[in-house]
Formats: structure tokens, sequence, C-alpha cells
């Protein structure tokens, strides 16, 4: 009897120790969305816009390890002529560094956006979030990943 508990016992170390694997190597790449929508002067501008559906699903690259969304807005003007307002909201992959990643990855957007406008950039406003599972960037509940409820269902089995 005491022979077989130990037995049990060492086959649920073992099981655990496998699931903590699959956790760490995880299988794939981080998965984001990866789309946006423009609106220039209030409307939506089909051209630049794509929509967050199963098609804008995408494997990050290994650099990239957050997925994101930002939110940002500015006024674009040609010497004193307004041209218009830009309002965005984009979903993509990521790199969450430093103590305010949110921050950096607006300031990356608006030398971006800076230096692909052929005009003067005002009023820049912008927000990011990142977060570091797969597809969490949805813009609405956070998805779960499989290999994660895989895994608590599966710690949650040998131990209960």
């Amino acid at each position: 009897l005491s022979r077989s508990m130990s037995l049990r016992s060492e086959t649920k170390i073992m099981l655990t120790l496998v699931m903590l694997s699959v956790l760490v190597m995880g299988g794939e790449a981080l998965q984001c969305y990866t789309c946006q929508e423009q609106k220039v002067n209030g409307t939506v501008d089909k051209k630049l816009s794509t929509p967050c559906d199963d098609a804008s699903k995408t494997n990050c690259s290994e650099d990239n390890n957050a997925c994101a969304t930002a939110q940002f807005n500015f006024t674009s003007t040609n010497g004193t002529a307004l041209i218009g307002t830009v309002e965005t909201k984009t979903h993509f992959c990521g790199q969450k560094e430093g103590k305010d990643p949110g921050n950096a990855t607006c300031k990356y957007l608006q030398n971006v956006i800076n230096a692909v406008e052929n005009s003067t950039v005002k009023d820049w406003k912008c927000s990011a979030k990142l977060c570091e599972t797969d597809y969490c960037n949805a813009g609405n509940a956070a998805k779960t990943s499989f290999f994660v409820l895989a895994a608590t269902i599966g710690l949650f089995g040998l131990f209960f």
C-alpha cells in the first residue's frame, strides 16, 4: 500500500513537470490582432482601416513580446491651413519594455506619424496598452490561450 501511494505521488510529480514544460515552451509565437480603424474628420476611412476579425490574427515575430492596442489623435496642418483631424485605434504586435511601455509605444507611433505625414502634426494625444497573452488586444474580454487552459485543467486534475 505504501509503495502504491509513493508510485502515485511520483507519477503526479512527473505529470506536473510535463505540464509545466508545456507551459514554458508554449509551442508557438505570441499571436495578436493586427488591425485598425482610422477616422479622418470624424468619418471612418475604409481604405486605411482593417477590421479586427479572424483574418487579422497574426503570429508575431520573436522580437515582439506583447500585443498592443493604441489610440491616438492628431491634427494635420499644412502651414496655417487645416488638412484634417485624424483619430486612430490600432492593434498590433509590440514590445513591452521599460517602466512605462505604453508611453514608449506612443512616442514610437508619434515618430512614425511625423515621418510619414507630409504636413505638420499638432495636438498629439495617445494612449497605449500592452498585454502578453494570445489575442489579448482584441478590444473585448481577453481570450485564454489554449495552452494555459489545458495546463490549468491538467494541473487541477492532478491535485484534486
